[in-house]
């Protein structure tokens, strides 16, 4: 599961990474005109950025949910299965001396 995670994780990255690439192209952000604050993006974009920000938040509050899932759960399967090691050496009869 935990490598099911990270596969999912990294392609998630990748088409965020590339789907913000497109939106907003590298030469936008390094052009000349950028510089001097004199680019105007239109709304529609800014718009489809910000649904992707929200998307990104939203599947990183699914992880963090999933890790916290995960991480009590394997809590309370280690509590149990120490309280039933604890309970089958308190129930096993002590050896019997041996015989001389």
């Amino acid at each position: 599961m935990v490598k099911v995670m990270a596969v999912l994780r990294s392609v998630f990255l990748v088409f965020i990474f590339l789907y913000a690439l497109k939106l907003l192209p590298l030469a936008l952000l390094v052009s000349s005109d950028a510089r001097r604050g004199e680019v105007m993006v239109p709304f529609t974009k800014v718009e489809t950025v910000a649904s992707v920000t929200w998307l990104a938040i939203g599947w990183i509050a699914f992880e963090v949910v999933v890790g916290w899932v995960h991480v009590w759960a394997g809590g309370k399967l280690r509590d149990r299965a120490a309280a039933k090691k604890a309970a089958r050496a308190v129930a096993s009869p002590p050896a019997a001396p041996p015989r001389p």
